[in-house]
């Protein structure tokens, strides 16, 4: 073969790769052509910034492109952060009143004296404390995107696109695998992943943007390993102990899922030293970020919260259910919250959103029998212990009801928890049609949904 000839040969086989893959994985490869398009509107259209909290965990990212694996605090402990670029403050405050009004569109000249920022020669201490304690794997594509940008020339807010564009291909991609690699939950991964708010985070420069398809990938593999009645090979189970440790390094309640290792019912020894090293790590990185990064949130006081605790712990009862009642609110920002303070999307979108999560659910209730305890038990420690940590480190003390928890910290619980979904035989095939069609009508009116809120939030005066 000639030199001439190698490239057309590696592209004829790369073609062929694709094409196989696409015949063979049907609804993975749909998606794909769906969501990609989708996810470049959204990343374009989306106001710089607008993302809830776009603008720490790009301050975070660029942290980890200069190094910053673990942040620091101040000498008085009231400070969080880390080296960063504060150019991302002035192109984030020029636009900083739509963020938190949701009634306020971006004017032009908010938007064009954003874009004007550009990037500062030098990196100083920047406080971005809500997410300084986020480990840095899901920010090295961010990182990267950065130093393309600076070497491009671009300025602040065409290198927070360049983010988001990147994480939007990682997204299609571990997205489009994970349904590929899923068996009896592929209806269920494949609508979750299809919601706006999962559609929103990967086409942001947050962390989530690739945690979320990570987590569905996870869930996948450990889907298949069940249903084909495998035992993990230890590379296998390197791989999902490092999966599981960086869900639980990025936001720790997720530490729990390690649990979902014991799913398989032919669960051995190795598993169960699989999730202590997976744990190892978890605990360590949060004892380091406990010890030596976090600081409570201005307005929180954790002390003042468990005196009160202490002082009348029937409180923990009329907080638990005052909590409770906000379910609606946090399934509407599940379906779909794509700003920091956000108008909920039309209600029949969620409405008709529920309807095809219980279908999905229902057509992913097949398969091999799997030992659903330690899914619930997993996905119910991470559910509490969220709402634990809002409540010390994030809710003001005195307040009736747990604040601070939004539905996106509920999306890879929810993928997790269709391990845990029954099997029964009974009209399978019927079921999987049903859901499908359901997600392909899904599919036909979320980007104008989302689109036309987009617009109406930012856009229309």
């Amino acid at each position: 073969m000639t030199a001439i000839d190698r490239p057309a040969s590696v592209f004829v086989r790369s073609a062929h790769a694709v094409a196989t893959f696409i015949s063979r994985n049907v609804a993975a490869s749909m998606f794909a052509i769906w969501a990609f398009p989708l996810l470049l509107m959204v990343a374009v259209a989306m106001p710089p910034w607008m993302n809830s909290d776009e603008p720490f965990h790009m301050l975070r990212a660029v942290n980890v492109a200069h190094g910053g694996i673990l942040g620091i605090r101040s000498a008085e402990k009231d400070w969080a952060g880390g080296p960063s670029d504060p150019a991302i403050y002035d192109a984030y405050g020029a636009i900083h009143r739509p963020s938190w009004d949701k009634d306020a569109p971006a004017t032009e000249a908010e938007l064009t004296a954003s874009d004007a920022v550009r990037w500062h020669r030098e990196i100083t201490p920047a406080w971005f404390g809500n997410t300084v304690q986020y480990a840095p794997f899901f920010y090295l594509p961010d990182a990267a995107s950065y130093w393309i940008g600076r070497a491009l020339g671009l300025r602040v807010n065409l290198t927070l696109r360049l983010a988001r564009i990147v994480n939007a291909v990682i997204f299609t991609l571990l997205s489009a695998i994970s349904i590929a690699t899923a068996r009896q939950t592929r209806p269920f991964i494949m609508a979750v992943l299809m919601l706006p708010m999962s559609i929103a985070l990967g086409a942001s420069a947050s962390q989530d943007a690739i945690l979320i398809p990570a987590a569905a990938l996870t869930v996948a593999w450990l889907d298949r390993m069940i249903d084909e009645a495998r035992t993990p090979s230890t590379p296998a189970l390197a791989a999902l102990a490092a999966s599981f440790a960086m869900l639980g390094m990025a936001r720790a309640p997720y530490g729990s899922l390690t649990l979902l290792l014991f799913v398989g019912r032919n669960t051995n020894r190795r598993a169960a030293v699989t999730a202590a090293v997976a744990c190892v790590a978890i605990l360590t990185w949060s004892a380091l970020v406990a010890t030596h990064v976090m600081v409570p949130m201005g307005h929180s006081n954790p002390s003042a919260q468990w005196r009160g605790l202490v002082a009348d712990p029937a409180r923990i009862f009329t907080i638990a259910a005052n909590t409770a009642f906000q379910a609606g609110g946090y399934f509407s920002d599940f379906v779909g919250r794509l700003a920091w303070v956000d108008r909920p999307l039309p209600a029949i979108y969620r409405a008709f959103a529920g309807v095809v999560l219980a279908l999905a659910a229902v057509a992913s209730s097949t398969g091999a029998r799997r030992q659903r305890l330690p899914v619930l038990f997993a996905v119910a420690a991470a559910i509490l212990a969220i709402f634990v940590l809002q409540y010390f480190d994030w809710t003001r003390p005195g307040m009736p009801a747990v604040t601070g928890v939004v539905g996106r910290y509920f999306t890879p619980l929810a993928m997790a928890s269709a391990l845990a979904l029954p099997s029964f035989a009974y009209a399978e095939s019927a079921r999987r049609k049903v859901a499908y069609a359901a997600l392909a009508t899904l599919a036909l009116i979320t980007p104008a949904v989302m689109l036309h809120h987009i617009a109406l939030r930012f856009y229309v005066s």
